[in-house]
């Protein structure tokens, strides 16, 4: 049976690098994992994209990338990562990530993002017109 070796390198924002860097210096791990996100942040996140659409990703994740890639890439580690550091704008934390790649000379480096979870408010508008019923207690405001 192969074994797979999963190490965690958050558990919200802001979490410090300290855990991330620590499972990479020593861990022999071939996943890690990340998990940035809850529902304020998420607001967060959203208010940010929707003053300026280059913004809404958590600011750390390339930071933190900048610092890993070259730990694993020293120890000849190809250690996959799944990130939900991308809050409301994950093509823009992937090209900031992809960019810190570049800069640290990671040939073959590959960069998956999974998009299609925004719901406009306007959509809502339009699934209350045909019949479906918003299951918060409190109505949705529009800014």
């Amino acid at each position: 049976m192969k074994k797979v070796r999963v190490g965690a390198g958050s558990s919200g924002w802001p979490d410090y690098k300290d855990g991330a860097l620590d499972v990479a210096e020593n861990g022999d791990v071939d996943y890690m994992a990340f998990d940035h996100l809850a529902e304020l942040t998420m607001a967060i996140l959203q208010n940010q994209y929707a003053k300026d659409p280059k913004r809404g990703y958590i600011p750390e994740v390339p930071r933190l990338m900048q610092q890993l890639l070259p730990i694993w890439k020293a120890k000849g580690k190809r250690t996959k990562m799944v990130n939900n550091g991308g809050g409301a704008n994950p093509p823009e934390c992937a090209n900031q990530v992809l960019q810190v790649a570049k800069g640290l000379d990671l040939g073959g480096f590959k960069i998956g993002v999974i998009t299609g979870d925004t719901l406009p408010l306007t959509k809502l508008d339009e699934m209350e017109k045909k019949g479906s019923r918003s299951r918060t207690s409190t109505p949705v405001r529009k800014a």
